[in-house]
């Protein structure tokens, strides 16, 4: 006869499950580590161990095992000896596969760039390796706060960059992608985290602007000349739109190059801006005065005509 196990064996098994495959996961992720360090100093194992916990803090799953191991290897792969097979044979299919997608391919990475390549990337992941990439980035801007305040003019750099970059990806998530709850929730504490570096981002890249444009009529000369995509307008739509823009008062003006700046708009660039009628999206930015009361998408992309 078939023993039936009580709620307790059964919750107990379970347990034991977990931690054999967690902590599995730590030696080897600690093992295949050892002696690296982290850009800011510090043993690289760190790393993993606070994605692991951000993954076990936010998400609740009967498989909450296989991500937690999965984030205790995510870069085992990438930047050890480890091999997806090794995975796959100690630690089954599932972590295997949250690995495999979380590694990054590197004639892809070289070919589209960073932001790119990684935009593309988390568009299309698994739901729970998504989950863990968005750990894995908020523990990477996790000390940006720290290093903006405290940190040499080259650590600032870099956070202000790196911040720039973590804008993009979460703002394009947010915009084409259906999220979770929880990746709601991470992405949310990634904002709060580099809230002040986009700030002085901006603040630096429009006192740049400034400094090139003095006179305040070539205001609106910079910003008609960017505006050369429109897309989803009439032709009488697309010339309305465009003089009514042009005659937006200066402050309004400021507030949407202050806007695109955090789009990732560099005024030594060859960026373009681009205006799409689209009243679904989750991200706009409302202009009152343009054509029928409508809203307006407005993204700033490199320039497509080059």
């Amino acid at each position: 006869m078939k023993k039936i196990l009580t709620y307790k064996q059964f919750e107990n098994m379970e347990l034991a499950e977990f931690i054999k495959k967690v902590k599995g996961a730590k030696i080897l992720a600690t093992q295949a580590h050892k002696g690296q360090k982290r850009r800011g100093g510090g043993d690289y194992i760190q790393h993993p161990e606070e994605v692991a916990k951000l993954v076990y803090k936010v998400k609740k799953s009967k498989r909450i095992s296989d991500l937690i191991a999965a984030a205790w290897l995510h870069d085992t792969v990438e930047d050890t000896g480890v091999k997806i097979k090794e995975i796959k044979k100690e630690f089954g299919e599932i972590v295997a596969s949250l690995v495999s997608e979380l590694t990054s391919n590197p004639e892809e990475l070289e070919k589209l760039g960073k932001e790119t390549y990684l935009i593309n990337k988390m568009l299309n992941m698994s739901s729970w390796g998504l989950i863990i990439k968005l750990a894995d980035r908020l523990h990477n801007v996790s000390d940006i706060p720290d290093k903006l305040k405290n940190g040499s003019d080259k650590e600032k750099s870099w956070a202000k960059r790196y911040s720039l970059q973590t804008n993009n990806i979460i703002r394009t998530l947010e915009e084409e992608r259906e999220l979770s709850e929880p990746q709601k929730k991470l992405i949310k504490l990634i904002k709060k985290k580099i809230q002040d570096a986009l700030t002085q981002e901006v603040n630096e890249e429009f006192k740049f602007f400034r400094k090139k444009v003095k006179d305040d009529s070539k205001i609106i000369d910079f910003f008609k000349n960017k505006i050369v995509c429109i897309e989803e307008l009439s032709e009488e739509e697309m010339i309305h739109l465009k003089d009514q823009i042009i005659k937006l008062p200066e402050e309004i003006i400021i507030n949407l190059i202050e806007y695109m700046i955090q789009q990732g708009l560099s005024f030594n660039g060859d960026e373009e801006i681009r205006i799409k009628k689209d009243k679904n999206i989750s991200f706009m930015m409302n202009l009152p005065d343009l054509v029928s009361d409508s809203r307006y998408n407005i993204i700033v992309q490199k320039n497509v005509h080059q």
